[in-house]
């Protein structure tokens, strides 16, 4: 099946979990006038959608679920978009587009004016944004695989020693490096308060968190079976049951990571996992798990998570559903089924 910007093969097994509990997941919005929606963003009293497939940013009334304004429309000039997969917020309410494949940067301002067109020095494929408004991109070819880009475009600083498919999956798979090359270093990124920032491979089940400057705190291998489990079936098989790949590159590798976010309300990375089904996965500052959320419905298939701390949320793209698009809502660090600051790691089921 291909959904936007990328190709996906789903191929979903009879794989199952030992589940307690119950958590609250519900869909906010139900029925689009659009083909596939890969982001989405709370500001305000708004739902901000990007709206791949017809070239544009909305800004939907969480009240009425109308549209009330909209940046971008078709073309390749500046101030329209392309094929856009990826925003992040920056202050001052404007926002940063990956547009034209991951190859350039579209920044608005909060009337919808164009401000400025940034070229990026190869494929990006996720991005996000520090409290200064600095973005970082994931770029995963040269020497680094994360670029922190200004306002005025130059590149501020860059991190990441790029990694090769058998670091994560062991010597079994070393053949497949050279196939996979640069292209394994896609990751998503999530920044915190301080402006630590977390990195999650999207073809592995690793987490990596950086300082300010880009100095690596830690690096560590997301815990619990669901992991385990993807390390020993990548190895083994060699295969997954979800690959991905961006018009930019045409690579399609192994796909674990569809998103990740940092909730501030509890001082946590949230990951979205993947194999035959999905998990969210809520990792303490330090890099171990906190909880694990089992989602019940196994064909739901969520992306590109986006805290909402403000209003005590989070917010999820689909990637795959049998309902079809939608946005879904998760509420956080207000009950006891899935908010505090527990440092002991439970299951949760996610209906």
């Amino acid at each position: 099946m291909r959904f936007g910007a990328a190709f996906f093969l789903v191929v979903l097994g009879g794989w199952s979990a030992t589940i307690g509990g119950e958590a609250s997941l519900s869909r906010i919005v139900s029925s689009f006038d659009y083909r596939y929606v890969p982001a989405v963003a709370s500001r305000g009293d708004h739902l901000l959608l990007l709206d791949t497939y017809n070239h544009r940013l909305l800004w939907i009334s969480e009240k009425t679920h109308g549209q009330d304004r909209q940046v971008g429309w078709i073309g390749q000039d500046q101030g329209s978009l392309f094929t856009p997969f990826d925003f992040t917020l920056l202050p001052g309410g404007r926002v940063a587009i990956l547009d034209n494949e991951g190859r350039n940067l579209e920044v608005f301002s909060e009337q919808g004016r164009s401000e400025r067109r940034i070229s990026l020095p190869g494929v990006a494929n996720s991005l996000a944004a520090d409290s200064s408004g600095h973005v970082l991109v994931s770029l995963p070819g040269g020497d680094n695989f994360i670029k922190v880009i200004g306002e005025d475009g130059r590149v501020l600083r860059s991190f990441g020693s790029p990694r090769k498919f058998s670091d994560f999956y062991g010597p079994r798979v070393a053949d497949r490096d050279a196939r996979f090359g640069r292209w394994i270093n896609r990751c998503k990124i999530a920044v915190d308060p301080s402006n630590n920032v977390y990195v999650a491979f999207e073809a592995a089940p690793v987490v990596q968190k950086y300082d300010s400057r880009g100095v690596l705190l830690f690096e560590r291998q997301i815990e619990g079976p669901e992991a385990a489990e993807i390390v020993e079936g990548v190895r083994i098989k060699k295969k997954s049951p979800v690959v991905h790949g961006y018009w930019g590159d045409g690579l399609s590798l192994p796909y674990i990571v569809t998103g990740v976010t940092f909730d501030r309300l509890d001082n946590e990375l949230i990951v979205l996992l993947l194999w035959d089904r999905m998990w969210i996965k809520r990792i303490g500052e330090s890099g171990h798990v906190r909880q694990t959320l089992d989602i019940a419905d196994h064909h739901l298939l969520l992306q590109k998570p986006f805290a909402d701390s403000q209003n005590g949320r989070v917010l999820f793209a689909t990637l795959s559903s049998k309902l079809g698009s939608g946005i879904y809502e998760m509420t956080l660090g207000k009950d006891g089924s899935q908010g505090g600051s527990s440092n002991d790691s439970t299951r949760k089921e996610v209906k």
